[in-house]
């Protein structure tokens, strides 16, 4: 009965010190991970957005061995940041950074700025694939139509399938592809199961070949697009009314 008794306060005081130890790593390891995790939207931003070095002309290279010193250089040097909530109304003296956890109304759009001129927006999109949810960003040209860019950076689609959402020849898919129907109505861009027929207008303008075996991954593509494109949209429609 004693030498059960020392048992247990045994494993509860090793539980103890176990649990001090890993919450002492976990805490030292978090400023760590916030940092990868900040370079890593940074980076995905850029790329979407399609921002190089001067001198630098392919863009798939140069991101798939980019360090994260060019990232933090390249953000700061062209991105710029404000808030709009889904209403479309700009939230003045308001930054992307300053969004907090709870402001669930209010959206950070990118925008890439060249002699003092916005030449192009970029938007977080999110949504449900079929294992996970889908994490990404979308640039669209200062026209406020075309696509400019598009990253997915986070999501646990099955490999060689859905997975197929991260590589570059489905994202590059989308460049050039129209969010607005001759009318100036928002279709933005689907993905079809199978390939897409150009010589029908509408999917040449505004669909995507789809990822063989990852239907269910696709229609979350297809429907998240909508659904962020259309919370934009509002505040899009003005600045289209500018242009």
């Amino acid at each position: 009965m004693q030498g059960n008794k020392k048992a247990f306060i045994f494993a509860v005081v090793m539980c103890l010190i176990v649990s001090a130890v890993l919450s002492t790593i976990a805490n030292l390891l978090r400023p760590i991970q916030e940092e990868n995790i900040r370079l890593d939207k940074q980076k995905n931003i850029i790329k979407a957005l399609k921002v190089l070095p001067e001198g630098v002309t392919d863009v798939k290279e140069f991101y798939s061995a980019i360090e994260d010193s060019s990232i933090d250089i390249l953000y700061k040097n062209n991105i710029s940041s404000i808030v709009i909530d889904t209403s479309g109304k700009l939230i003045e003296g308001k930054s992307a950074e300053d969004i907090l956890e709870k402001e669930k109304h209010l959206k950070p759009l990118y925008l890439l700025q060249k002699a003092g001129q916005i030449s192009a927006y970029c938007l977080p999109i999110k949504g449900k694939g079929l294992w996970s949810t889908l994490h990404g960003f979308m640039a669209i040209e200062a026209d406020l139509n075309t696509v400019k860019g598009l990253t997915f950076y986070a999501h646990g689609e099955t490999p060689g399938l859905g997975a197929e959402i991260e590589k570059d020849w489905f994202q590059d898919n989308f460049v050039g592809k129209k969010i607005l129907n001759a009318q100036g109505e928002l279709v933005a861009v689907g993905v079809k199961k199978g390939k897409i027929v150009e010589s029908i207008p509408f999917e040449k303008d505004h669909m995507v070949d789809g990822m063989s075996g990852a239907t269910i991954t696709g229609n979350g593509v297809d429907a998240l697009i909508k659904k962020d494109l259309g919370l934009y949209n509002k505040y899009f429609s003005q600045i289209r009314g500018t242009i």
